[in-house]
């Protein structure tokens, strides 16, 4: 026992947030998970999220409410729940919006399923209501031994919506979706999207994360250019538990992110004229751990982090 936790202790001090769901809760510093995340805009807008993990160590429960000037106009909550051998195994979405009318609610509610040894996600079924993710029925998850091969997302028409296959690191090689006529990929990356008249180019950094995003339209003529830079600190949400059973994949096309934003400039365009540009600046505080406790940002907007 002495000498296990001994290792334990190493692998904390080697990463500083070791999210692998095998260490016990107690040896996870408290500066690594975030429990509240809030954020005032300039024009009196508020978000505010709250974490709550259970004593193992689970997210359990996601809460957000914006505030437009004092007044709650939107309340979304997910709530999580696992097996004893820490699988999440069900999910409920439930999201109630306040316009100047009745509040309209919507709740969906998400099975997990699991097969192989060790267990690996293989479906993720909507069973009642709708959640935010709308009209997503099903998910399904296939492999190649342990390595996914393909992800599949079904309407509940029974339509693909999406279609993923994957590289052996982990990085799409080919990704389809019902509302892009094309899709192109550059080393496991989404380098041009076409959706209708709307084309937009991606570059990336070494580590993965988009540097230039350029959005042309072929209707008005107009062109928008979004260039990021970050800092080299960890991104907030990096020191949770890891989901037992699911790939360690980049699902999304877009690179996984690696550190916090520092600067984000947009110019915009029309029939090659510039016509605007803007620049906004982050300035953060981080903990010990290297993660941000919040920032302060060129247009007014404050946002608080806590752990």
């Amino acid at each position: 026992p002495i000498m296990r936790s001994v290792l334990l202790l190493s692998l904390i001090g080697l990463s500083g947030c070791q999210p692998d769901v095998s260490l016990p809760n107690t040896l996870i510093p408290p500066g690594c998970r975030l429990g509240l995340a809030t954020y005032i805009y300039e024009n009196y807008t508020g978000d505010s999220t709250v974490y709550l993990y259970d004593t193992f160590g689970h997210l359990m429960q996601m809460g957000t409410v914006r505030k437009d000037k004092g007044r709650i106009t939107r309340n979304a909550t997910s709530t999580y729940g696992y097996s004893k051998d820490h699988y999440l195994t069900i999910r409920t979405d439930r999201t109630v919006t306040y316009p100047s009318g009745p509040s309209v609610v919507f709740e969906g509610v998400f099975s997990y399923e699991y097969q192989g040894d060790p267990k690996r996600i293989q479906a993720i079924k909507r069973i009642s209501g709708i959640g935010d993710s709308g009209d997503l029925s099903q998910t399904n998850f296939q492999y190649n031994g342990i390595q996914l091969s393909q992800l599949r997302e079904v309407t509940s028409a029974g339509v693909t919506s999406t279609l993923i296959t994957f590289r052996t690191d982990g990085r799409p090689s080919q990704i389809q979706k019902a509302n892009f006529q094309t899709i192109d990929l550059s080393n496991g990356l989404i380098s041009r999207t076409i959706s209708g008249r709307d084309t937009t180019l991606y570059i990336y950094d070494g580590q993965g994360q988009p540097t230039l995003i350029n959005t042309s339209s072929g209707t008005t003529g107009e062109r928008i250019e979004r260039a990021l830079t970050y800092d080299s600190r960890r991104p907030t949400r990096t020191g949770e538990l890891k989901l037992r059973g699911f790939p360690d994949s980049d699902l999304t096309g877009y690179g996984q992110p690696q550190s916090n934003v520092l600067t984000e400039t947009v110019r915009q365009f029309r029939f090659g004229l510039l016509t605007a540009t803007s620049t906004l600046r982050y300035s953060y505080a981080y903990n010990e751990q290297g993660y941000a406790t919040g920032y302060a940002r060129s247009d007014g907007t404050r946002a608080r982090f806590y752990y």
